[in-house]
């Protein structure tokens, strides 16, 4: 379970430092800021999401869903479309075509970013990550790859920017089943990741890959708006 490193006690500086510099691994961070390239595909420029998606079952949200064809991976058939809820205020924001997965469809080696939103509450973002380096058993369930404790450790970066202790930094590990597919949920507390301090993910796979939602928020963005975090990541399906 969590504890807090490099605060108050005053490690080390070799520690923090040896700490921040754990970004070398193949992260997939947010990059914020970057044009769109041409091609990308957005379903609305800078438009908050109430204002194009439909209502869904719990107030004050909204439901987005990756049809077949709203992305490179999708068009390629590399994974199943998937949902989740947005909560008001947010907008879809681009996803750097380094990133997308464009160029290497259908047989991505690396991880690559699908989607990308931004709110009051937080970020979000779904991330897919081939499973060839972990299985080669063909269209293996979550719990068929590895265990959350194990696994959290191979795709917790992707989402973070940072490696992650499971002993230190994993708030909550939960296993759960929806609509007959098996999905690991993690609660994360990591102060010095690039993604924020408090991190949620929810991780399955499909066919080869692995898909995870993962929600990031500062501190300030925690105290206030933890739930709505959490009631979006648990309405993730694929």
């Amino acid at each position: 379970m969590r504890s807090a490193r490099c605060a108050s006690s005053a490690p080390s500086a070799t520690s923090c430092s040896r700490r921040r510099a754990a970004l070398s691994l193949p992260a997939v961070p947010w990059v914020l800021g970057l044009p769109r390239k041409a091609g990308a595909r957005m379903l609305s420029d800078g438009a908050e999401v109430e204002s194009f998606l439909p209502t869904a079952a719990e107030d004050g949200f909204y439901v987005f869903t990756a049809k077949e064809g709203a992305t490179p991976a999708l068009r390629a058939g590399t994974l199943d479309p998937y949902q989740l809820w947005l909560p008001s205020g947010w907008k879809q924001m681009p996803v750097p075509n380094a990133i997308s997965g464009n160029y290497c469809q259908p047989r991505c080696d690396e991880p690559w970013t699908e989607v990308r939103f931004e709110g009051p509450a937080g970020k979000m973002q779904v991330i897919v990550s081939p499973l060839v380096k972990l299985t080669n058993k063909p269209n293996a369930r979550i719990d068929e790859v590895g265990t959350p404790e194990r696994l959290i450790t191979a795709f917790g970066p992707y989402a973070t920017g940072d490696t992650i202790d499971p002993d230190e930094e994993v708030v909550s590990a939960v296993k759960e089943e929806k609509n007959g597919r098996t999905y690991y949920n993690y609660e994360l507390f990591t102060p010095y990741a690039i993604s924020g301090a408090h991190n949620l993910l929810s991780v399955t796979t499909s066919g080869s890959v692995a898909v995870l939602c993962a929600a990031s928020a500062t501190e300030k963005q925690w105290s206030s708006q933890q739930e709505t975090l959490k009631k979006a990541i648990a309405s993730f399906t694929v």
